[in-house]
């Protein structure tokens, strides 16, 4: 939860509800993991990707709750050993 991490989530998060051609919130997953992991999401974790999007509640008073859902997610993936860790 460092504000540089804070940051970075934010940026791509919203880089990636920006791009036009990602009509829907699985291929927003799908291209997220490209970035952060370079690869595709199995299924298991595309639904799970989605079902944390859909069970976040923004407070009312967010201008922008998609940007916020987005950003905890791209939170969580840099948190995640996959990403910190080289295997």
């Amino acid at each position: 939860n460092n504000d540089f991490i804070v940051d970075c989530a934010e940026e791509i998060a919203w880089n990636l509800l920006e791009e036009k051609d990602l009509r829907n919130d699985e291929a927003r997953v799908a291209a997220l993991w490209r970035r952060i992991y370079s690869r595709e999401p199995v299924e298991d974790e595309t639904t799970a990707a989605i079902q944390m999007l859909g069970d976040l509640q923004p407070s009312s008073e967010l201008k922008d709750p998609d940007l916020y859902r987005w950003r905890a997610l791209v939170q969580a993936l840099l948190a995640s050993a996959e990403f910190r860790y080289v295997l």
